[in-house]
Formats: C-alpha cells, structure tokens, sequence
C-alpha cells in the first residue's frame, strides 16, 4: 500500500533547495553540497513527484537520501601517521605513510604495495577514503572545481564496485595514488601541532607541503571523470626532487641541535605521576631521544648513591646503531646460571676516541661503521626515552638501568637488593666474609630465614648440610664456632 508523509514541504521546494545549496564556494557551503549529492542523484533520476511517497515497510526516498555528515578531512584519523616515525616496520599504515615521506625512489613498487595492503578491508577503505577527499578537494584550504563538476566526480566515484576502484590502483594511476597519499601525510601531520612544528624547524617540510598543494591543486582543475592526464602532470612535480628531499634524520638532529632543556620533559613532584602535557607531546612526537626530569627526591637520592660509589652518572648514546653505552645492570644467564651482571661495571663499553678530531665514537662490531660522534647524557635526575626503552639510575646500587615498573623512593633495579640489604654488601652471617657466599636456611626466633655462609665456613660445619631437618641459628653459630663435625644432640 503507497502511502505519503504528511505535513512534508513539498517535493518542488525540495528540488529547489537543492539546487540553491549547489551554488556556495565556501567548505561549509562544499561539505553541504557533498551531503545532498545522493538526494540530488534521486531527483535527477526519478524527479520529485514521488519523493515522498513509501509503501508499507520501507522508507520514502527523502528519508533515504536525508543529508549527512559526507567524507571530509574532518572524518579522517590522523594520528596514524605517527607510525611514519617510528621504527614500526611491521605496521601495513606505517610502510605505506614511509613510502609518500619525501626522499629518494620511495614511488618504486608502490603500486604492488598497495596491491597487497589493500587486501585488507581497514587499508583499502582508508587507500578509498583519502583519494575521494584528495579528487573532490574535501581539506580545507584546497582549490577545487564547481559544484556540478565534482557531482559528475562523486557519481562516478560512488558508483564504482570494488573491484573497478582496485582496478584504478595499478602503474598507470601510480603518481595520481602517489600525491593523494602524500597529500594526507600533509593534513595529517599539520593536525599534530608538536610534530608539524618540529618538522617545519629541522627539515624542508614547508616546501614539501607547498609542492604538494600546489601539484594536487593543478590536478583538480584538470580532472576528468575518466582520471586520463593526471599522471603528465604530476610528472613535472614528482621530478622536482630539491623541493621533496629530506634532511638529517629527525633523531640526529634533535640530539645535535637541541639547547639544554629543549628535550626535557617532566614528571610530577609525587613520585609516579606524570605530567600529562609532556606525556601527550611525548606520544605524538614519537622520538627516540627524549629525556623527562624525575622528582626532586629522586634526583637526590641519585646523588647520594652516585656519592657514595663515587660514580659521575655520565654516559653516552650512539644514535647511529641505537645504542646505549653505559654498562646496565641486569640478570644474564652464564654458566653457573643466571647471575646478576655490570653490578661493579662504571664507564661506557665499546667507546673509542678519534685522536683527529677529539670526539668519542662508537667501537661496536658492526660492519657498518658508526660515523656520528657519541652523544653525552647526564643521567642524573633523569628518565630517559632511548629506542623504545626507558633508562635511569637506581636509587639502590646507582647503576644504570633500563626501567620495568620498579620503585621504591625511586626507580630501583631489582636485582642489587637481597632482603633489604645491597647485594655487595651481602656477607657471610658468621664471619662476615664476602667470598663464594651461599644460601642457607635456618630459624631464627622460630621463622624460617635464608641466611648466606661462606664457602669456608661451610667447609667447617659439615652439620648443617648433613641435617635433616632445618637448623636453629643458635645452634648453627655455636657449631661453627666450636668447629663441631658432627650435630650434637
């Protein structure tokens, strides 16, 4: 049974407020065109006699094609093209942003890799959604055709299966797919004010954006429902290689370039808050050196520690093979079983100095070779962000660590404390001898205890290991010191 909705504005005045939106040039008046395209495909069509008529269970066609939010920049994630930075090479976004980065033959293969990463749905609607918005100029600040020439385009876009969108992505569309990658990097870093700001000052990322901009611009003013031409044109830009190349990689000129404190972040004066603003500059920054103040209290105890073992907390990093120089302390596995390492180690491995030219280099044995000079870093007071991993001092030992979640009035290892006491300064509970200490078990005021003997001592009191059952501590220190041989009863 046909029905029509009542009290609707008529089907005339509908087409008419249609063709009114068509004739704004601002991107609100483009976003609201965009949004009654479908309704305006429908009148074109079928006219507006029927527009709202339905029959029973359905919808009329003014409620199918109501206007909605259409595809714009607005609707795009950006924070994705973090993963461009970083080194995540598994990641189909992070390879894919990697290859639109300016820089040498990065166009080569990228048609086969759109190819692959395209099989799965999450890329290929994204690869869809941004060279819609790039071919019909939905970012603002985008030149762009009248309103009828980008219906045609949006038709002939909207109207595509998907398999003759796949069709588009091969070698004779590769620029085309090429600049709408690169033109989404642009809009999605400048979203990202840290690291927009970041780019602009240490690289030539302002001119990459402006040829880009101006490449994509040149293209909507000639394209064509059948997209034929697009790649004469974005020959000349992709030619341009002085305007797109890149500059010293974004970690080496940090650590270069950067004044006392331009790295340095902070966390909060209570021991394990962060500062929130520092930490969000730290995840869209993404860099691989960065270095946040501690609290007061830990810096101090740093001190003290460091004092004590008379140690400057000075070390080095190489930004070449990522390394970083001081000695960490850790557990490893030996051959006597895992045992705790670098526990006595101070200074910085596999340094050596060029006499030349005075600067400290990296001696790693690689066969490539690391050719910029060490970088100094105080660790005092510090939490430093180095490839993926966090680096301090324990407030314990005062050795260089890399931080798990330890803290007891600061970052602590977890490997230099044996029941409340420093490992080095564990002794043999009778003699007080520090050589091949061993554990043993024995009460004391009636609990169970681990106690270390020396190998000595233990050599003298044959009892204890002999005994079946565990040992007073009282009766373990009068046979030790009456050196009996046997466990009197």
């Amino acid at each position: 049974m046909v029905r029509s909705l009542e009290g609707a504005v008529g089907p005339e005045n509908v087409r008419r407020a249609v063709e009114k939106i068509m004739r704004g040039n601002t991107f609100d008046d483009v976003l609201t065109q965009h949004s009654v395209f479908p309704l305006r495909r429908y009148l074109l069509a079928h006219g507006s006699r029927d527009l709202f008529t339905y029959e029973e269970g359905e919808k009329s066609p003014i409620e199918k094609y109501m206007p909605k939010m259409p595809l714009s920049e607005d609707l795009l994630e950006t924070h994705i093209v973090l993963s461009a930075f970083d080194d995540d090479t598994k990641s189909k976004f992070s390879r894919l942003f990697k290859k639109s980065l300016p820089g040498p033959c990065v166009v080569r293969n990228l048609m086969r890799l759109l190819w692959g990463f395209c099989q799965d749905e999450a890329v290929y609607r994204f690869v869809r959604s941004i060279f819609q918005c790039s071919v019909l100029g939905l970012y603002r600040g985008a030149r762009r055709r009248d309103a009828r020439t980008r219906y045609e385009l949006w038709t002939k876009l909207d109207s595509m299966c998907d398999s003759e969108f796949r069709t588009l992505l091969s070698e004779k569309n590769q620029l085309l797919f090429f600049f709408t990658l690169r033109e989404y990097v642009c809009h999605a870093v400048r979203s990202i004010a840290p690291l927009h700001e970041l780019l602009c000052t240490h690289c030539k990322w302002r001119v990459f954006e402006e040829t880009v901009a101006t490449a994509m611009d040149r293209v909507r003013d000639n394209i064509t429902a059948d997209f034929t031409g697009m790649e004469t044109i974005l020959r000349e830009f992709n030619k341009s290689k002085y305007g797109l190349r890149r500059g010293a990689s974004l970690v080496e000129t940090l650590a270069r370039d950067a004044t006392p404190g331009s790295m340095v972040g902070h966390i909060g004066d209570a021991p394990g808050e962060a500062d929130r603003a520092a930490f969000a500059r730290f995840c869209q920054l993404r860099t691989n050196f960065v270095a946040y103040n501690l609290p007061r209290q830990v810096l101090e105890a740093q001190e003290r520690v460091c004092m004590r073992r008379n140690f400057s907390a000075a070390t080095y990093v190489c930004l070449g093979c990522r390394c970083f120089k001081g000695f960490l302390v850790q557990k490893k596995k030996t051959k006597r079983g895992m045992r705790v390492v670098n526990l006595s180690a101070f200074g910085s491995k596999q340094v050596v100095k060029n006499l030349d030219d005075g600067e400290l280099y990296c001696a790693k044995s690689k066969q490539k070779e690391c050719t910029e000079p060490l970088v100094q870093v105080s660790m005092l007071g510090k939490m430093l962000f180095f490839h993926k991993k966090f680096y301090t001092i324990c407030v314990s030992c005062g050795c260089f660590m890399t931080y798990t979640g330890h803290w007891k009035g600061g970052p602590v290892c977890g490997f230099c404390d044996v029941g409340g006491v420093f490992m080095l300064d564990v002794s043999c509970k009778f003699c007080e001898g520090k050589e091949k200490l061993k554990k043993v078990t024995v009460r004391i005021d009636g609990a169970r205890t681990e106690v270390h003997l020396c190998q000595s001592c233990l050599k003298r009191g044959q009892f204890i290991l002999n005994a079946s059952s565990v040992l007073d501590w009282a009766d373990v220190y009068q046979g030790l010191h009456d050196q009996w041989r046997s466990l009197k009863e």
